[in-house]
């Protein structure tokens, strides 16, 4: 975390915080309790490599089994990997799910995908000690 420049680091991504950004359960960045599970919503920076925070919530510790990222697939590799914020995501041990939460095989997943416009949420079950981990679950939003 750097209070100063307004900014912290969560799944790999800076996440930057702004007078406006809505702030849940904390009352201002040097506030926010190291190792604290968090909710970030917000939109990609102008790079790419982090977001802009328009919410950031406290989550209670029942959430620190695992984490989640959603966001806009930017390239994909059929069955292996995709990416979102920058971020590679392995797929190989996922369970794909269509946007009505009905299962899908792999090669129907990545078929669904149009990298640039397709939404995704991934979750890493176990919390990762990296987000090179593969993720569990895979599942499309769009």
């Amino acid at each position: 975390m750097n209070a100063a420049a307004g900014t912290f680091e969560v799944l790999g991504l800076v996440v930057h915080v702004t007078p406006s950004t809505e702030l849940r359960g904390f009352s201002s960045l040097s506030s926010l309790p190291a190792g604290a599970f968090v909710q970030v919503r917000g939109n990609p920076t102008a790079d790419g490599s982090g977001l802009n925070a328009t919410r950031v919530e406290v989550l209670d510790s029942s959430s620190s089994d695992r984490a989640f990222l959603r966001g806009v697939v930017s390239a994909k590799t059929p069955t292996s990997s995709l990416e979102i914020l920058g971020l590679a995501i392995d797929t190989t041990a996922a369970e794909f799910r269509s946007p009505t939460d009905g299962p899908m095989t792999a090669a129907a997943f990545f078929d669904a995908i149009a990298p640039g416009q397709t939404i995704v949420k991934v979750r890493w079950r176990p919390y990762p000690a990296s987000t090179s981990e593969p993720v569990d679950q895979a599942e499309l939003e769009n």
